[in-house]
């Protein structure tokens, strides 16, 4: 049996990986999994922790096109096409937000919802402690 596919993707065709294309991966461990010249479309492989080690730590030679590796640490070697590699954190308002390398929020994931409400997207207006239900459910 074929465990491949072709898939377009702009004007280009990929020969992907069935069993690693179009699956959702969050929380499973791929530590162990050989992805030497897999080409990988549209997985996710997200994680809650910026900077979970996801793939083994030598990992190399894999394609990742339109996957969502938000906050995963993606070992050199590899490449990666209209990813999302968002690094996010949540905050004391319960909520997830953006935050840069040094591990600061920048702003929150869902920016457009806050400035609807009159939020401030300032991470300086951060409560300092966890508020006891989000600051989105306040409103």
């Amino acid at each position: 049996m074929d465990n491949n596919m072709i898939i377009s993707h702009a004007g280009i065709e990929y020969n992907v990986d069935v069993e690693l294309s179009l699956r959702d991966f969050t929380g499973h461990d791929m530590s162990t999994i050989d992805l030497f010249g897999k080409v990988i479309y549209g997985s996710t492989f997200s994680r809650e922790v910026p900077d979970s080690a996801v793939f083994p730590k030598n990992m190399s030679g894999a394609k990742f096109i339109k996957c969502n590796l938000d906050n995963v640490l993606m070992p050199g070697g590899n490449e990666l096409i209209d990813c999302s590699t968002r690094r996010f954190k949540f905050q004391n308002d319960l909520e997830d937000w953006l935050i840069n390398e040094s591990g600061d929020p920048v702003e929150p994931v869902n920016k457009k919802t806050y400035l609807s409400l009159g939020l401030s997207t300032d991470p300086k207006d951060l409560p300092s402690e966890p508020l006891k239900q989000s600051i989105l459910s306040v409103i």
